[in-house]
């Protein structure tokens, strides 16, 4: 049998705990980022709805409280809580004080056998026949894809393509863009954009198809 130091958790009074021998708990309880006077729940904020399941594999330190953290794995579900501050994502729009789903780990695995579909209020993800479909719906949908400062852009007003300093729209060769000079050849080095779309617009930096 492994044996690993087992750490007590500091328990609310509400919580129902189930505790493994090597480092592995289930909590079913109320909201909590860290410690009992911690998040929405009991000891916290006292809100109602912020009923909370805490799964853990491998949780970390001596101290018997929840750390988001550096626990190795863990399975969140919470009526009312931060996502966005308990894992430090802090990309677009923030949420606080809503129900989540929050999945933490070293490495994350989503094995579909068929297909997988992604809805939200605004926007539909399908992935199915090695097919990608992407829709945004609402007031003003917009798709962007980011990669450092390539970015490609697609809302009402067209498909926008920024590649920030990386590419220049001053150099026209042959309908490619030049994207800078062989420093041996003097040649100009054509992008992957080839034949701009009749009716494009290149700016610096910038090519926008309407």
């Amino acid at each position: 049998m492994i044996r690993e130091r087992f750490v007590a958790f500091l328990a609310r009074l509400s919580d129902t705990v189930l505790s493994g021998r090597n480092r592995a708990r289930i909590v079913i309880g109320t909201d909590r980022k860290t410690t009992v006077d911690s998040g929405y729940g009991d000891g916290g904020e006292n809100d109602p709805e912020s009923a909370a399941i805490d799964l853990v594999a491998g949780y970390s330190g001596d101290s018997g409280d929840v750390n988001f953290e550096s626990d190795k794995s863990r399975l969140y579900l919470s009526g009312k809580t931060d996502p966005d501050e308990y894992t430090g994502i802090n990309k677009g729009g923030s949420v606080e004080g809503e129900a989540a789903l929050i999945g933490i780990s070293d490495n994350v695995y989503l094995k579909a056998r068929n297909k997988t579909k992604i809805v939200g209020p605004d926007y539909t993800i399908i992935l199915e026949d090695g097919n990608v479909t992407i829709e945004a719906t609402g007031g003003a949908p917009k798709i962007e894809v980011k990669v450092g400062t390539q970015v490609v852009r697609i809302d009402n007003s067209g498909i926008e393509l920024d590649a920030g300093q990386g590419l220049s729209g001053k150099i026209i060769t042959d309908n490619d863009i030049c994207v800078g000079i062989d420093p041996v050849t003097g040649n100009p080095i054509l992008s992957n954009f080839k034949a701009i779309p009749q009716g494009a617009v290149v700016t610096n930096n910038k090519v926008i198809v309407k």
